[in-house]
């Protein structure tokens, strides 16, 4: 569930958990995808069921690794976008590891392609259906997906890195590059992967990446997730001498 944009003020901060308006404070009005947690493991007693945990949360919970709630919204607008079945099938898979239950468009999508299925009596797969089997002569659905996740993943280093520490697109460009470069089997799929140069991290991330990611939501949400300690940590996964040069400015004020 996504609650929707709408300007408000403090005295309507407090809603309900399942309520479609924003989380919001004086001034301030962001929009938040709510979620909702496993309940704990185990049996309970009747008088104890008022004592129950809330379960439902948003992306703001810090008790879900940041990485898993980045992918959970990244993964539900690709989907809106390119209606890649993949998407949906890794946002299922990441809110399970997460301990979340699956998102509810992934949940619309399970329902609308089993009862599509059903209506069909079998006489259509169900592969078919959802969307798993490319026409002839397509690309693969997962090389055309991989392909576009070591650019996206590039691009969303670019992203964080010129937001995070206010370098330029063209340094936070070398820099995403450099990484790629210096891990060892990044690719980890089925499939031939490059790497790609600087210059068509720089060239792809203005052409198309920047307008996804660097937008004043993008912005709010990624300085309202992260901390000061994660985009240090993150900054160490770049090679030293990529960066040890750049005038880096922190965007934390605490």
């Amino acid at each position: 569930m996504r609650t929707v944009r709408k300007k408000t003020s403090r005295s309507r901060i407090k809603r309900q958990a399942n309520s479609p308006e924003p989380v919001t404070t004086e001034d301030y009005s962001t929009v938040l995808d709510l979620w909702v947690k496993y309940p704990p493991i185990g049996t309970f007693p009747l008088e104890g069921l008022k004592k129950l945990p809330a379960l439902y949360t948003t992306e703001m919970d810090t008790e879900i690794p940041v990485e898993s709630r980045l992918l959970l919204i990244m993964r539900r607008s690709q989907f809106e976008k390119s209606k890649n079945p993949v998407f949906a099938i890794e946002a299922f898979l990441v809110a399970r590891e997460a301990k979340l239950f699956p998102p509810l468009w992934v949940l619309d999508w399970l329902g609308e392609s089993f009862k599509k299925f059903h209506a069909a009596q079998g006489k259509q797969s169900l592969e078919k259906i959802m969307g798993l089997v490319p026409g002839r002569g397509q690309t693969p659905l997962f090389k055309a997906l991989f392909d576009e996740e070591r650019d996206e993943m590039l691009a969303l280093d670019v992203f964080r890195l010129t937001t995070l520490f206010k370098i330029s697109i063209e340094d936070a460009a070398s820099m995403a590059a450099r990484r790629l470069e210096a891990l060892p089997n990044w690719n980890k799929t089925a499939y031939r992967l490059n790497s790609i140069s600087e210059e068509t991290v720089r060239d792809r991330y203005k052409r198309k990446w920047k307008k996804v990611f660097d937008t004043p939501e993008g912005r709010q949400r990624l300085l309202r997730i992260w901390t000061k300690k994660q985009a240090d940590e993150y900054l160490k996964m770049f090679p030293r001498d990529s960066y040890e040069s750049l005038n880096l400015c922190s965007s934390f004020t605490r």
